[in-house]
């Protein structure tokens, strides 16, 4: 069986530094758009943690599939979004979030979901199977995340992985899921993570 998830506590040795650093990197205007929140222009990843994946994975070469590979996002309570339940599209093999808030309310971190119209629990990946789904254009599958997708009534939770201060999660980016309930009122206390987006 293929894994769908990898959850691992205290993966950075130092995250406190990671934070004071990314605080004050320069913010990407254009990152606000269809998630809650602002991210870093600087993506913080190293060599090392990419040797780290690939060992992990099982999968060689690990590259980033998106230019959001590596950034950190920082999410407030009343930031606006148009998506929220979705799936990664492209080149990615496996999506991830370092959790980076050592301060946080306790909440789901990251949350997957069943679509009850459908009985969908991911993207279908054949376009046989998206047809079928009824997406058969890319128009149609934007007006299904930002209409279905921000409707949690006609979801199903399956899944959460609760927020933890510096656990790494892992997950497949076909999989309908979406963040946990962003918190605070600025950048220093809102809900913080590290983008991971993963492929060949």
């Amino acid at each position: 069986m293929i894994n769908r998830y990898f959850v691992i506590d205290d993966f950075y040795n130092d995250p406190d530094r990671l934070v004071e650093e990314a605080l004050k990197a320069q913010r990407d205007a254009s990152s606000r758009g269809n998630y809650a929140g602002v991210m870093t222009k600087e993506s913080f990843l190293s060599n090392s943690q990419r040797e780290f994946f690939e060992q992990l994975l099982q999968q060689k070469p690990i590259n980033a599939s998106t230019e959001l590979n590596g950034k950190i996002r920082f999410s407030k309570a009343n930031d606006p979004f148009t998506q929220h339940i979705h799936f990664d599209a492209g080149r990615t093999h496996w999506s991830g979030v370092v959790y980076l808030s050592k301060e946080h309310p306790k909440v789901d971190g990251t949350v997957f979901w069943k679509h009850l119209p459908t009985g969908l629990e991911e993207i279908p990946r054949t376009l046989e199977g998206a047809h079928a789904a009824g997406f058969t254009t890319k128009e149609k599958v934007k007006e299904f995340l930002e209409v279905d997708g921000i409707d949690e009534s006609l979801w199903e939770k399956t899944f959460a992985i609760p927020y933890k201060y510096n656990r790494l999660v892992l997950f497949r980016p076909w999989m309908f899921h979406s963040p946990g309930v962003n918190f605070g009122d600025t950048l220093e206390n809102s809900r913080k993570v590290q983008t991971l987006f993963l492929g060949p």
